[in-house]
């Protein structure tokens, strides 16, 4: 947790809560509230925590997160929702990649124009059902099982095609947020 974090680094620096305390101008009290996860400091206290001990606020942020490996389908993060299709994050929390899942039922009918990605492309994967995908102006007719790759940078659409679900799977890289 963070507070866990704040106290690993003041003891790093050898600091007792009453040096660190005169270091912050915050009372012995709040520091160590904050440490114990009973109190949640604000952005500027935590900029000030921070300054004092010399540590990047988002580094420090950063480190309090311990994502789990695994991602149960009832905790993944949903993106967007319509009666007719659904998107959302299917992979656990990593630095490496991102992984999201679109759903589309029968009937859907609009097209989805997507980012061109970053420098790395862009995986596509059907898990169920039949999709159209247009990169760079080229029609792909995909079905359960086939993979696309999409170039860096490359403009590209698709929709459903059928009357069955169509599921996908998108892989990107790290620096791709959805």
């Amino acid at each position: 947790m963070l507070g866990e974090q704040i106290r690993q680094h003041r003891k790093r620096f050898g600091y007792t809560l009453q040096e660190f305390s005169r270091k912050t101008n915050l009372s012995v009290g709040y520091l160590s509230n904050i440490e114990r996860d009973i109190a949640s400091p604000t952005i500027a206290t935590l900029d000030i925590i921070c300054n004092a001990l010399r540590i990047d606020i988002v580094e420090l942020l950063r480190a309090t997160r311990n994502p789990s490996p695994l991602l149960k389908k009832a905790d993944r993060r949903r993106i967007y929702a319509a009666k007719d299709g659904i998107l959302e994050n299917i992979a656990a929390e990593n630095d490496q990649y991102r992984c999201t899942c679109y759903t589309m039922d029968p009937g859907f009918k609009g097209t989805v124009t997507v980012p061109a990605g970053d420098g790395k492309g862009i995986l596509c994967y059907v898990l169920s059902g039949t999709l159209e995908l247009t990169m760079d102006g080229s029609v792909y007719h995909m079905e359960e099982g086939d993979t696309l790759f999409i170039r860096p940078h490359a403009s590209h659409s698709f929709r459903q095609l059928g009357s069955e679900t169509c599921s996908t799977l998108w892989f990107y890289s790290s620096s791709l947020r959805t």
